[in-house]
């Protein structure tokens, strides 16, 4: 008796969690007040004016971003390996340009403590995450 109520247990908690998997909400585009609020900033700006001046190059752009976001959704693992790589090259990069002019690398790390300071954040919105025991 008791092993046939363990395993209804079990099924009956894996059965929920399959169900809160498929309930968790997907992270999708940006919302539209961060797109007005990123459009209205000073890289909406340098974006739409480069795109007036090259637009077949933003083209080929636009679609190189959207093929790595269908790869991003084929294979996230080898996503996040060549985000790896890219940001220790620009970690690399800034060092090198650190050791070149660390005037500006202070001023740039000062600006920066700034930002944090005031909470300014840059990059995108943390993704929310469901709590389980709010079901």
């Amino acid at each position: 008796m008791l092993r046939r109520q363990m395993l209804a247990f079990l099924f009956l908690a894996g059965f929920g969690l399959a169900a809160q998997a498929q309930e968790a909400p997907q992270p999708g585009p940006k919302a539209p007040a961060a797109r007005e609020r990123c459009a209205d900033g000073p890289m909406g700006h340098r974006h739409q004016e480069f795109c007036k001046d090259n637009p077949q190059r933003c083209e080929e752009l636009r679609a190189k971003r959207d093929q790595m976001r269908e790869q991003c959704k084929q294979d996230p693992a080898a996503c996040e390996k060549k985000r790896e790589e890219m940001r220790a090259k620009m970690k690399q990069r800034m060092e090198e340009r650190c050791k070149a002019d660390p005037a500006r690398c202070e001023t740039m790390k000062k600006r920066f403590e700034e930002r944090q300071a005031r909470g300014e954040r840059r990059g995108p919105p943390p993704v929310a995450v469901p709590n389980p025991s709010s079901n």
